[in-house]
């Protein structure tokens, strides 16, 4: 994508560069580092949605020191509010990984319905092929013909919103070589008759966790993709307070976020999203990781930094509540991040791998548990994308109980008599 240009003032003139990092599932590494985003003063608590403090930004609450009128709507949700779907694409999704598929719907059957995308019927007839000892427990999965690059929908999927006139989708810039990703949120509102909603910033959906009360969690991540250059900076300007200052600003203001926490991301983790560390439970509930600092001492240090600095938070006039959530060390740079779970209705589900302590794996879900009584807690193995520096949260998107379906969307019954008549035998 080109640089987008904008004048704030006669003296300035600011490039904003969207850049997009990560390995595999991301694109390729980001250069340019920002500097350290951590001087900044600690985070003041949020006491009402009302209030706008930009939180560990070091800048003030507005630019003229006013707190500006904050509306309820649009409103991000939080992903454990009540869903319609989980959606997941097939699009690039190699047969030796077809048993993950197979288990997510056998899993989710009769808790949230699932809607499959997928770019032809070939591949509809290949994903049914793989589902078909499953046939029993499919009653709830949905089809749609959707052209994708790849199957990490969360990274380039709409961001829903709830607004006066309805449900809204925020289509953020993504990764300028994968096309029909790029362009998926806005042939999804064609689709579905949601309005399309251009954020002229660049944010991937792992990195941005809301607990439905307009308070978001991202890593500093968001100002290395959203990196802005001063060609001309005034006399005594503090460049890298100003650029935290910019997107910080730009994204509050676009997604009607009432306050922003900006944590570490993991260090040798590729994506540095926020969700491979951390996920919301409830809106005065977050999970922070922890892990063994005998083994990782520097990680160790970066979530407890992060935990604090959640715990600073408050939401009215109750402190945001942090539970940790002991997980493996990573085995080179992958991560088992039990934190990158789905959670659907009453259903979460836990990504693991078989390398993976079992008494680990069992403790994490007896954690789980507690937190959430009401819901069934469920393992997922997820061994075979050990590599692609992806997990469960990223393969998924939420839809909302308010936001529609495609129209052409069909049933499971609907596709497998399609495959009768058609005749298209799986590749």
């Amino acid at each position: 994508m080109l640089p987008n240009v904008l004048r704030f003032s006669a003296e300035v003139v600011f490039t904003f560069s969207f850049l997009v990092a990560g390995i595999d599932r991301t694109g390729a590494a980001m250069a340019t580092q920002v500097a350290d985003s951590f001087n900044a003063p600690s985070a003041a608590p949020l006491s009402a949605p009302a209030v706008w403090p930009l939180l560990n930004t070091g800048g003030p609450e507005s630019r003229t020191g006013e707190k500006p009128a904050f509306n309820r709507l649009p409103r991000i949700p939080g992903e454990f509010e009540k869903q319609k779907a989980l959606v997941f694409s097939v699009s690039d999704w190699q047969p030796h990984h077809s048993h993950i598929l197979r288990e997510l719907v056998e899993k989710t059957h009769g808790h949230v319905d699932v809607l499959i995308l997928h770019n032809d019927t070939k591949q509809l007839s290949m994903t049914l092929e793989w589902l078909k000892d499953s046939d029993d427990k499919c009653g709830h999965v949905h089809f749609c013909q959707m052209e994708l690059d790849t199957i990490w929908l969360r990274d380039f999927a709409p961001l829903f919103a709830e607004t006066e006139s309805g449900p809204a989708a925020f289509d953020f810039l993504y990764e300028g070589s994968r096309p029909k990703d790029d362009s998926m949120p806005k042939r999804w509102c064609e689709m579905t008759g949601c309005q399309h909603t251009d954020v002229r910033w660049t944010m991937q959906g792992g990195n941005l966790l809301c607990n439905g009360h307009h308070l978001v969690v991202m890593t500093d991540r968001i100002f290395e993709d959203n990196y802005i250059r001063f060609m001309n900076p005034l006399p005594g300007m503090n460049v890298e307070v100003e650029r935290r200052k910019i997107v910080t600003e730009g994204l509050t203001q676009a997604c009607n976020i009432a306050a922003l926490v900006i944590l570490e991301p993991l260090q040798s983790e590729a994506t540095r999203h926020a969700d491979m560390f951390a996920t919301f439970l409830a809106p005065d509930q977050i999970v922070v990781a922890s892990v063994d600092p005998r083994r990782d001492p520097v990680n160790a240090a970066i979530l407890d930094r992060n935990a604090k600095r959640l715990e600073s938070v408050s939401i009215g006039t109750r402190p945001l509540q942090v539970h940790r959530l002991p997980i493996p060390p990573r085995d080179g740079k992958s991560w088992s991040a039990f934190t990158n779970a789905i959670i659907a209705n009453d259903l979460l589900l836990m990504p693991i791998y078989d390398s993976d302590p079992e008494e680990m794996v069992q403790s994490a879900v007896r954690i789980y548990q507690e937190l959430l009584p009401h819901h069934k807690i469920k393992t997922v193995d997820i061994t075979t994308f050990k590599q692609l520096q992806g997990e469960l949260h990223c393969l998924s998107v939420n839809l909302p109980e308010w936001a529609a379906l495609p129209a052409q969307t069909i049933t499971w019954q609907q596709a497998v008599e399609t495959r009768k008549q058609t005749a298209i035998q799986p590749r």
